[in-house]
């Protein structure tokens, strides 16, 4: 679901089934949400050539674009956050680039766990 750069592998990965983040909006405004969260770290494969940040967040916007994703706020090159829609279902994700590799956090909305 979460797109990466071909010259990139996941380096890092966890899983939380319930957390609380907040969101930069493009209004200067915030959206804070409680549900699972995803975190994945993509590191530029050996022997890749460095692409820059701006770069990276550029492809993801791209690829999120392509999947009817919506900006919700864009810091150019630094710091990117999206939402999709889809049947019900709500998630947003945040990407951070940096010249070694890239963080995407996701969060899927949901009730406080029982």
């Amino acid at each position: 679901m979460i797109p990466r750069m071909s010259k990139f592998e996941i380096g890092d990965f966890d899983d939380n089934d319930f957390e609380s983040a907040t969101f930069p909006l493009a209004n200067d405004g915030e959206n804070t949400l409680e549900g699972r969260r995803w975190r994945i770290q993509h590191f530029l494969k050996e022997g890749a050539r460095k692409p820059s940040e701006l770069e990276i967040l550029r492809n993801y916007i791209n690829a999120f674009k392509a999947k009817h994703w919506k900006t919700e706020f864009l810091q150019e090159p630094a710091h990117g956050v999206f939402s999709l829609n889809s049947g019900g279902s709500e998630i947003w994700c945040r990407i951070r680039p940096a010249a070694g590799g890239a963080e995407a956090m996701s969060w899927k909305p949901s009730s406080a766990p029982a």
